[in-house]
């Protein structure tokens, strides 16, 4: 039985996974599926259990955590635990444009 709350969705796009913390690392992974509090890779290292991360896809930033991580034949796919999503929003970019005050200027006589 599926106990999941959110449907996954078949993926096989390149990301960019960045370790978090004082050592941060940067990885290239495949995205093999996402839900909306879940996401599995494909990474050619281990990553350890609880450490938070951020997954660069397309526009979208993903913010979690890997929850598992199991040998792959010569890589090891991941889950992750989604917490937050950043989208870009033109909605948003337009208002930040509107409320950005005019330049000041002045002129010398």
């Amino acid at each position: 039985m599926d106990r999941r709350r959110h449907p996954r969705f078949d993926t096989d796009q390149p990301v960019s996974l960045t370790v978090l913390g004082a050592h941060a690392t940067t990885l290239d992974g495949v995205v093999l599926n996402i839900s909306g509090s879940g996401m599995r890779l494909m990474l050619d290292c281990r990553i350890p259990l609880n450490t938070a991360v951020r997954v660069d896809l397309g526009d979208s930033i993903f913010l979690g955590e890997v929850c598992y991580t199991e040998p792959a034949g010569d890589r090891f796919a991941t889950g992750l635990v989604l917490d937050q999503v950043l989208q870009p929003s033109v909605g948003l970019e337009s208002l930040i444009q509107a409320l950005r005050p005019e330049p000041v200027t002045t002129t010398i006589p």
